[in-house]
């Protein structure tokens, strides 16, 4: 879901959708990825590069992004992700790879169409994003509960330092939970 506050719509898309596109509303991950990719200044794909390696599992180590290819039976250029096996097909990964590029690739976008209705309106960017996300555990391996939360704590970082990002996060994991003892503020974070 994303909400515009100038106009009080929200956009709500299907997984489908945020793979594949939905006309005139969102491109999708596939089709994004691989035009970002091939931009000269490779904006925003050097910031949703650099979000993944660093929502990587620990026990895969950073995700690398590889080049587009051909998979038989599709016609489109399909995203892959290196690993010390081989490149894979990003349709071919697991669930939890994928959950981790849609999330990332939600921030991205959200934040990229931010920045170009600013620009288009001559209204100044906000500051401020919220990131509301269900069940964050799922499909992860428990190693990559531990870390999931910290790394999309970074993720103000990779957008710019000025941004201030507020989690939302439903879970039913422990260890989600425990991941937070670091950083949690009793006088400004809830629970």
């Amino acid at each position: 879901v994303w909400q515009n506050t100038d106009t009080n719509k929200s956009l709500i898309f299907s997984k489908d959708e945020v793979w594949d596109g939905k006309t005139g509303r969102i491109e999708g991950l596939i089709r994004d990825w691989t035009k970002w990719q091939d931009k000269p200044d490779k904006y925003p794909f050097e910031i949703f590069r650099r979000l993944i390696e660093r929502m990587a599992p620990p026990e895969m180590g950073v995700l690398k992004v590889g080049d587009p290819t051909r998979i038989p039976f599709d016609s489109r250029e399909m995203p892959t992700i290196l690993h010390s096996y081989g490149e894979v097909p990003i349709i071919h990964e697991s669930a939890g790879i994928r959950r981790i590029l849609t999330l990332a690739y939600l921030i991205v976008w959200v934040w990229n169409e931010h920045k170009i209705v600013s620009e288009q309106f001559s209204k100044k960017m906000e500051k401020q994003i919220v990131i509301l996300v269900d069940e964050i555990e799922a499909h992860l391996h428990p190693k990559w509960q531990r870390t999931i939360l910290p790394a999309l704590l970074d993720t103000s970082k990779i957008l710019g330092s000025e941004i201030e990002i507020q989690l939302i996060v439903a879970s039913h994991s422990p260890l989600v939970l425990a991941s937070s003892e670091s950083f949690f503020k009793s006088d400004i974070d809830k629970l």
